[in-house]
């Protein structure tokens, strides 16, 4: 089975541990994760976008 190129907001909602709300609001608000709009209410996101948001986000408690 092929693997989903792209991720709808519920989706990446559940991925992340994020509401979907939250994902909006971000949204709306020009911050959070990358997302692509494909049509004037088709939003969907990247699941290389989200694994390298949370890699530049990660914080090292060690450092």
């Amino acid at each position: 089975m092929e693997s989903k190129k792209f991720l709808t907001t519920k989706e990446a909602a559940a991925l992340t541990g994020r509401s979907k709300k939250a994902l909006e609001v971000d949204r709306q608000n020009g911050r959070g994760l990358p997302y692509v709009r494909l049509g004037p209410r088709c939003i969907r996101y990247r699941i290389e976008d989200i694994q390298a948001y949370a890699e530049q986000n990660r914080v090292d408690p060690e450092a």
